[in-house]
């Protein structure tokens, strides 16, 4: 499971190809040293579960649906079974739009609870 996870995460880089089993290693072992790095230096684990809340919701929300509009579409029109129309293209637009205001949003979110972490009552 973990695996396929991080295979869909990658497809977008390698373009489809599979995962090396050398790059699959490396990313395992660098979320965890990034992990283990931080229950060492954090405190309070709140911090973590509001960046967490921060970064995913923003992507489940908005990211996520809009990577999987233009997957799907991408493999119909490559198939032959969807029709390139002016409408799609400006939908597959906002979607990318879509995308790019999710990861503004989460680097937002993110930079609020750095804030409010560091210096409280300051916003």
């Amino acid at each position: 499971m973990d695996r396929a996870i991080k295979s869909s995460f990658f497809e977008l880089y390698l373009k489809g190809k599979e995962v090396p089993e050398k790059l699959n290693k490396f990313t395992t072992r660098a979320l965890l040293g990034l992990l283990t790095a931080a229950a060492l230096v954090l405190k309070d684990a709140g911090i973590v579960v509001a960046l967490n809340g921060a970064v995913m919701g923003s992507a489940i929300i908005y990211a996520f649906p809009s990577i999987v509009f233009l997957k799907m579409t991408s493999r119909l029109l490559a198939e032959g079974k969807l029709q390139k129309t002016r409408m799609l293209m400006i939908e597959r637009n906002v979607n990318r739009g879509m995308i790019a205001g999710g990861a503004t949003i989460a680097v937002l979110g993110a930079l609020v609870i750095m804030v409010n972490k560091l210096k409280p009552g300051l916003l």
